[in-house]
C-alpha cells in the first residue's frame, strides 16, 4: 500500500512537472508574440492590423470573425500570410480589401472614409465645370515662385527662377508647360506627349522622377501633400514629401477628369461610362464604382460632401448629385 502510494505520488509529482514546463513554454512562446493554431498545427509569430476609418459608427472584421473593433481599430494576433478586412457600417457601402500579415509587423488600413450607399438626386439647370488653372494661377497660388519656361531654337526649353535669371539646363526636345507644384516640387509637362517631370525647387537641374501624363491635380490630407500626375489611361500619386510614386489605377477606358474630395482621402475618377473613387490614404487602390451611367461631366460640392454630375441621355444632358460621406 505505501509502495503504491509512493509511485501515485511520483506519477504526480512528474506530471506536475511536465505541466508547469508546457506551461512555462507556452507563456514564454506567448510573451514574445507567439501564437498556437490547431488546424493545420502551427507555431508561429504574429502580427497586427491598424486601421482608421469614418464613420465612428463603423466596424473592422476580419476574416468574417464575429469580433468587430471600432476606429482606431487595433487587430492584434494573426497569423502570418493574407486576411480579409471589411469595413462596415449601417446605410454605407463596405471596404473590403485583402491584407498582408508579416511577423513581428503591424499592417495599416488608413483614413478609410465609407461612402454613403445612396441614390442620386435629379438636379435642375447646370453644372459649372471646375475651372483649369493656368499657370500663372498655379505659381501664384501653390508655389509662390518668380518663374518662367523660355524656349529657344538654340537651346530648348528651359525654366527661369527668381530676379536673378537662374537658368536650369535644358529640359529636352519640344515644347513644355508648368502644370503644377507645391513649395518644395515643380512639375512641367511635355506638351506633344504624355510626361511630366517632377524637379525640385532646391536643385531645378535634378529629375526626381518622370511619371506619364499631361495634366497633375494636388490634393492634401493630415499636412501630407501629394500630386496626381493624370494620362489618358492611367493616374499616378506622387508624394512631394517622401517624392515617392505609386501607381493608383490604369483605366481600359479614357479618363474625363479626376477630382480630389476636400478633407478625405478620396479621390473621384469620371470615365466615359462611370464614376469612380479610390482611397489614396490606403495606398491600396481598389476602385469603388459610384455612378454607371454616361458621363458628361463632374464636380464636387464645396463642402465636399456632394458629388455633381453631368450625363447623357439620347440629345439631352441631365444633372445630378450624390452624397458622398
Amino acid at each position: 500500500m505505501l509502495l503504491l502510494r509512493y509511485k501515485t505520488r511520483k506519477l504526480v509529482f512528474r506530471g506536475l512537472v511536465a505541466l508547469y514546463f508546457i506551461i512555462a513554454t507556452w507563456l514564454l512562446l506567448f510573451a514574445n508574440g507567439f501564437r498556437v493554431q490547431l488546424s493545420p498545427f502551427t507555431i508561429s509569430r504574429t502580427g497586427n492590423i491598424l486601421a482608421t476609418f469614418k464613420p465612428t459608427s463603423a466596424e473592422i472584421e476580419i476574416d468574417n470573425n464575429e469580433t468587430r473593433f471600432s476606429s482606431p481599430a487595433r487587430v492584434r494576433s494573426l497569423f502570418p500570410g493574407t486576411h480579409r478586412a471589411t469595413i462596415s457600417a449601417d446605410g454605407y457601402l463596405p471596404y473590403t480589401r485583402s491584407i498582408r500579415i508579416e511577423p513581428k509587423k503591424t499592417s495599416f488600413i488608413s483614413n478609410i472614409f465609407l461612402l454613403k450607399d445612396a441614390s442620386p438626386e435629379p438636379l435642375s439647370g447646370t453644372i459649372t465645370e471646375p475651372r483649369e488653372l493656368s499657370a500663372e494661377d498655379l505659381l501664384a497660388q501653390t508655389i509662390g515662385k518668380n518663374v518662367e519656361l523660355v524656349t529657344t531654337a538654340a537651346s530648348g526649353t528651359r525654366i527661369i527662377i527668381g530676379d536673378n535669371a537662374v537658368v536650369s539646363r535644358d529640359l529636352g526636345a519640344g515644347a513644355w508647360k508648368i502644370v503644377g507644384g507645391d513649395a518644395q516640387v515643380v512639375a512641367v509637362a511635355r506638351i506633344e506627349s504624355d510626361e511630366i517631370q517632377f524637379r525640385s525647387w532646391d536643385q531645378i537641374d535634378t529629375i526626381i522622377t518622370t511619371l506619364p501624363g499631361h495634366k497633375v491635380v494636388a490634393t492634401e490630407f493630415d499636412g501630407t501633400e501629394s500630386l496626381l500626375a493624370i494620362s489618358d489611361f492611367e493616374v499616378w500619386n506622387f508624394n512631394t514629401t517622401s517624392r515617392a510614386a505609386e501607381l493608383v489605377y490604369r483605366f481600359s477606358t479614357p479618363i474625363i477628369s479626376v477630382l480630389p474630395v476636400p478633407e478625405t482621402t478620396l479621390i473621384t475618377v469620371a470615365l466615359p461610362d462611370e464614376i469612380t473613387a479610390f482611397h489614396l490614404g490606403d495606398h491600396h487602390y481598389i476602385p469603388t464604382t459610384l455612378i454607371r451611367e454616361s458621363i458628361v461631366s463632374q464636380k464636387i460640392s464645396e463642402d465636399g460632401r456632394y458629388l455633381h454630375y453631368s450625363v447623357k441621355s439620347g440629345q439631352d444632358i441631365k444633372n445630378f448629385r450624390r452624397i458622398l460621406y
